[in-house]
């Protein structure tokens, strides 16, 4: 991907080969940048997403529920490493 005025791409390097395990339905299930950042999506039976869970070094850092594909209130959680 890249911008048509200078041809550079804003997405990270390590961020374009990224491999996601994806679900019987070819959704994406988990994305990994590594040291333990992920970001994990749970989907119903229709593929309708249920659940975003974000993890920063291991440590889940805001789970966002979702209902009819409108997000409802995240729940995000302290920061512990300080």
């Amino acid at each position: 991907m890249s911008t048509q005025s200078t041809g550079t791409s804003s997405i990270p390097q390590s961020h374009i080969n990224l491999e996601a395990p994806h679900n019987h339905l070819n959704l994406p299930t988990k994305f990994d940048f590594g040291t333990g950042n992920t970001i994990e999506l749970l989907y119903d039976g229709l593929g309708n997403k249920l659940r975003k869970t974000v993890k920063t070094s291991g440590i889940v850092t805001l789970t966002q529920d979702y209902l009819n594909g409108i997000e409802s209130k995240p729940t995000r959680f302290p920061d512990h490493a300080k």
